[in-house]
């Protein structure tokens, strides 16, 4: 993709081929290994995208932001989605953060339990981006209070 983005991108062909393979390796049926793999090539291909402003980028976040809906409940790969998240929102002051702060306030406040300082990086990442609109805002703080009030 890097090599020939313009042609990759002008093929439907083939980006619909790419997201599918990135999409197969999610599946929340497959080996953690294999998701968190098939997230990192995501996330690596959304950042080249971006830079190209390539229009089926928002197909791809939108599925990223899905893989992790999916895995929410599996701690050590829901963090490695949030690496790979966390240098997309760094890349990037234009992505907008509704599409990913509204599932992760709902999904972190229905596993308050196991939070660990990994999710509060991430949340404070999503809050402190350009893009963060107020209600999604005040979703983190509310999920930020709600830990504090339920240890």
């Amino acid at each position: 993709w890097r090599t020939f983005p313009r042609t990759a991108a002008s093929s439907p062909g083939v980006t619909d081929s790419v997201l599918v393979a990135i999409e197969s390796g999610a599946f929340a049926t497959r080996p953690p290994a294999l998701r968190a793999a098939a997230f990192r090539a995501g996330c690596s291909l959304l950042v080249a995208m971006m830079d190209e402003k390539c229009s089926v980028a928002g197909r791809l976040y939108r599925l990223l932001i899905s893989s992790l809906e999916t895995a929410y409940s599996q701690n050590p790969l829901r963090h490695k989605m949030f690496q790979g998240l966390a240098t997309i929102l760094a890349k990037s002051t234009q992505i907008p953060v509704r599409p990913l702060a509204r599932p992760v306030a709902s999904l972190g406040a229905a596993n308050i339990a196991s939070t660990t300082e990994e999710d509060l990086e991430f949340w404070l990442v999503l809050a402190r981006h350009p893009r963060v609109e107020p209600g999604e805002l005040l979703s983190l703080l509310n999920l930020l209070g709600s830990l504090t009030l339920n240890p």
